[in-house]
C-alpha cells in the first residue's frame, strides 16, 4: 500500500500540471489587453536602454502572451517568444521593456525584453496582435499628445476599461517619479488619478470637500466664454452628467451626489477641446 503522503504529493504534481496546461491555453481577445502607459522619450537614460510601455489585463482570466506580435504600422516587429510562459494574471499590469538591467533602463522592474522595436519622440504606433493578425490593441500617438521628455504618457485611470485608448485626450502626462528620476507608474496604478491637467482655457479647477459624503462644490474659472461640462465618470468608464452651461470667468458649483452609488469616480470639466479631472471618493 502506497503511502498517502506520497499519494497526496503526486495528486498535487499532476493537478499543477493540469492547471499550467488550462491557464496556457488563454490567448487575450480584443478589449482583455490595454495598452496603458508608454514611455517614448525618457531623458534619465538613453532611449535604446530606457523605452517601455505597459499593459493591463482588465479580464478575470489569466492570459497567455507567447507568439503574439509587437508592431507599428511601419517596419517595426517583435514576436513575443521566451523558453518560460509569459503570462498576465486578472487586474494585473506588464512592463514590456528594451533592457533588464535597472541600471541602465532608467530603474524599472520589466516582465519581458523585445527588440527590433523602438517608439518614436513625437509619432508612433504600438500594435498587439495575434499571430493571425487579429489586433488585441492598438494605440497611434502623434504631436497632438501629451509628450514630454523624461515622463510618460498615461491612460486616465476612468479609460482602463476601455478600448477609448486611441483617443489623445483620455492621455496625460505622468507626474509621479519613479527609479531614476523620469516620471511614470510603470506596473502600478497611473498617477493621473491625482492629476490635473489643463490647457490655456481653464485657469482654476478646484473641488471640495474630498472625500465627500453629502454634496460637492466645484471652483472653476476660464479665461473666456466657454460651454462648460462637468461629468462623474466611474471606473467603468461610464460618464454621468451633472452641469452644463456657458459661462466665462468664475463659476462656483454645488453638484448633489445622493443619487451616486458610494465609490470612487473622476470629476471631468470639459471647456472647448480642454478635459480636465480630478478623483473624487464618495463615502
Amino acid at each position: 500500500m502506497k503511502n498517502p503522503i506520497t499519494q497526496l504529493i503526486i495528486a498535487v504534481f499532476f493537478l499543477s500540471i493540469l492547471n499550467h496546461q488550462v491557464i496556457s491555453q488563454e490567448l487575450p481577445i480584443p478589449g482583455q489587453l490595454i495598452i496603458t502607459e508608454f514611455m517614448s522619450n525618457p531623458s534619465a537614460v538613453s532611449d535604446s536602454k530606457g523605452e517601455w510601455f505597459e499593459v493591463f489585463n482588465t479580464s478575470d482570466k489569466t492570459l497567455l502572451l507567447n507568439g503574439m506580435i509587437i508592431s507599428d504600422n511601419g517596419s517595426n516587429s517583435h514576436t513575443i517568444n521566451s523558453d518560460q510562459d509569459i503570462l498576465i494574471g486578472p487586474g494585473v499590469y506588464l512592463i514590456f521593456a528594451r533592457s533588464e538591467e535597472t541600471s541602465e533602463n532608467g530603474g524599472i522592474s520589466s516582465d519581458y525584453i523585445y527588440s527590433n522595436f523602438t517608439l518614436g519622440n513625437s509619432e508612433d504606433e504600438i500594435v498587439i496582435s495575434l499571430p493571425d493578425e487579429t489586433v488585441i490593441d492598438q494605440i497611434t500617438y502623434t504631436a497632438d499628445w501629451p509628450l514630454y521628455s523624461g515622463a510618460s504618457c498615461e491612460l486616465s485611470p476612468a479609460f482602463d476599461f476601455s478600448l477609448e485608448n486611441n483617443d489623445w485626450q483620455h492621455w496625460h502626462p505622468a507626474v509621479d517619479t519613479y527609479g531614476q528620476g523620469d516620471l511614470g507608474t510603470p506596473g502600478k496604478e497611473n498617477s493621473i488619478s491625482s492629476f490635473i491637467y489643463m490647457l490655456d482655457k481653464l485657469e482654476e479647477f478646484e473641488v471640495f470637500p474630498n472625500p465627500t459624503t453629502g454634496p460637492l462644490f466645484v471652483r472653476i474659472r476660464t479665461m473666456e466664454a466657454e460651454e462648460v461640462k462637468i461629468s462623474l465618470i466611474n471606473v467603468l468608464g461610464q460618464r454621468i452628467p451633472l452641469f452644463e452651461q456657458r459661462v466665462a470667468g468664475s463659476l462656483f458649483i454645488p453638484l448633489t451626489l445622493d443619487q451616486i452609488d458610494i465609490g470612487i469616480y473622476w470629476l471631468e470639466v470639459c471647456t472647448g477641446e480642454t478635459r480636465s479631472w480630478q478623483k473624487i471618493i464618495h463615502q
